[in-house]
């Protein structure tokens, strides 16, 4: 039985081969063009090209640019950067990279994963605290209470062990600027 079966199926398959089969539309987006026109078409489609590939380039070499003097920015600060404020109140990459590296860490890395860096470094080494650059760092942020101001002047009152023929002038202020004293060794 399954013999006859399978010699029904193969007729089946004989006869659908031995029938017309129906033409179909075929529609395509194809165009006869003479040679003139084909070349115009192919030098304007090359010219486009071109063009846009020179746009990439100049934008490449502006990204690269502005990454180049980021990076110029980040060392400049790393290097004569003071970090005024707690890290908690630091939010934009940038400064997070400035602080990063200024304690010669990897500046590569999501927000968080840059604080918790900068956390994980200063948690172990509290002597930071005693550098100038970083005294803010380790200040919590209080609101609406004003921190302490530490003087950045050193006192101009003589102590016990110095000579009592030295006298020390305070140091001029120049314009209205009454934060920057001028070291009166240079004038």
């Amino acid at each position: 039985m399954t013999n006859a079966h399978d010699t029904d199926h193969l007729l089946l398959q004989l006869n659908s081969k031995s029938q017309k089969k129906p033409l179909h539309n075929f529609q395509s987006d194809t165009r006869l063009l003479t040679a003139p026109e084909a070349q115009a078409i192919f030098e304007g489609a090359e010219l486009e090209r071109v063009e846009k590939e020179q746009v990439a380039a100049a934008e490449k070499a502006e990204k690269e640019l502005v990454e180049r003097q980021r990076n110029l920015e980040t060392h400049h600060n790393a290097a004569f950067k003071t970090f005024d404020s707690p890290l908690t109140t630091y939010k934009l990459k940038d400064d997070l990279r400035d602080i990063s590296m200024a304690l010669a860490l990897d500046n590569t890395g999501t927000i968080p994963d840059l604080v918790a860096q900068i956390k994980e470094h200063m948690d172990p080494n509290p002597a930071l605290a005693s550098v100038p650059c970083f005294a803010a760092l380790y200040l919590t942020n209080c609101r609406g209470r004003k921190r302490p101001m530490v003087d950045p002047t050193p006192s101009l009152v003589p102590t016990p062990d110095a000579p009592a023929s030295v006298h020390v002038d305070p140091a001029p202020v120049v314009g209205n600027s009454a934060d920057i004293p001028i070291d009166p060794l240079f004038l």
